[in-house]
């Protein structure tokens, strides 16, 4: 007897009323100024249409999935990765032949876990301490991770980072750091002197380059990858294509293999690769943070009143900052990043987006 698949009997359920609790009363606080403590991203317009489109093209990706046996996806993050190379060339000009080993992950934040994960394996295995490096006011999920895994965090002040260095790394030791930074959402003007003196005093650092504020900057940034300390590089679509925080799009380009990430060549997630793909061919690197920019401003001005005269539009154009005063008041103290204030400008901004 032929096997027939039965008619679905259930309807398909959505996510419509599955909302999750309320805010905190901080957190609402901080929306009715029109800003917030941590950094998400306003869902832009571009991502909800492409996001339509894919849905609408519901042959080609159900068509995707099917016959899995036969391995036709295998290399399907491959063109992830190609297009990615292809997209942000203008700023970091990526050789793929210099990071051999290419692992699509859950974002960014997969592969950051992973690759602490092996540090502190490897260290286990050779007796010695697990350590690693980020700038004072980094990413917390660099600190989440390592304590988690056992690594202890060493935390250097930006601006005297060769004094700090000196005292504190140990040869091999991993440095993560962001560009664009996520510790003021600015270009750090200091990147390439910091890559300098590494490859000059520091040769065996890992330097692990996070590239998840990518595409969130008006001006373009100049960020070399071609450095022999730069170890790993890792990239995400969620704050570049604001709207994706939740399709978990990511990769990382690696010199070393990754055991942990072999398996992802397979087990991956090829709905959230396509919609990556899509967008980047949708949309040029510069394009979205151009376009935001000008809210951004138009918020910044709205808010000066309110914050400070010396609030400031970071590069990031969903950052705003402004130095720490002497007596910060509350939200101030709250928000305080690396000695300087810090606001995700994400509640005005959507409100500008979707009046």
């Amino acid at each position: 007897m032929d096997y027939k698949p039965g008619p679905l009997i259930r309807p398909i359920e959505t996510f419509e009323n599955l909302a999750s609790g309320p805010l905190s009363e901080e957190d609402k606080a901080l929306h009715a100024l029109g800003v917030m403590k941590t950094i998400y991203v306003p869902v832009h317009p571009l991502v909800n249409r492409v996001k339509l489109a894919l849905g609408a093209a519901s042959a080609e990706t159900v068509e995707m999935f099917q016959s899995p046996h036969m391995r036709r996806q295998d290399k399907l993050h491959e063109r992830f990765f190609e297009v990615y190379i292809n997209w942000s060339r203008a700023a970091v000009n990526l050789q793929g032949s210099d990071y051999p080993h290419q692992y699509p992950t859950s974002g960014s934040n997969e592969a950051i876990r992973e690759t602490i994960a092996y540090h502190a394996s490897q260290c286990a295995e050779q007796g010695r301490d697990a350590r690693l490096h980020i700038f004072e006011g980094e990413y917390e999920g660099y600190r989440a991770h390592a304590e988690s895994h056992g690594v202890t965090v060493i935390t250097h002040a930006r601006d005297d980072f060769e004094a700090s260095l000196e005292l504190n790394f140990k040869a091999g030791e991993p440095f993560y750091l962001s560009a664009p930074s996520g510790i003021d959402g600015d270009i750090w003007a200091g990147y390439e002197a910091f890559l300098t003196h590494l490859e000059d005093v520091h040769p065996t650092c890992r330097l692990m380059v996070d590239l998840a504020y990518l595409n969130t900057t008006a001006r373009i940034p100049q960020i070399r990858t071609d450095s022999p300390v730069i170890d790993a590089i890792f990239i995400s679509m969620s704050k570049s294509f604001p709207g994706t925080y939740y399709d978990r799009i990511g990769g990382v380009f690696s010199k070393r293999e990754l055991p942990g990430l072999f398996g992802n060549k397979w087990f991956k997630n090829l709905g959230s690769l396509l919609l990556g793909v899509n967008l980047m061919q949708q949309s040029a690197l510069g394009d979205l943070p151009a376009e935001m920019s000008v809210l951004q401003r138009r918020l910044v001005k709205r808010l000066q009143p309110v914050l400070g005269e010396d609030l400031r539009a970071a590069d990031v154009t969903f950052v705003a900052t402004q130095p720490m005063p002497e007596r910060p008041t509350d939200v101030q103290a709250l928000l305080n990043r690396a000695g300087q204030v810090r606001y995700c400008l994400t509640p005005g901004l959507t409100e500008l987006l979707y009046p």
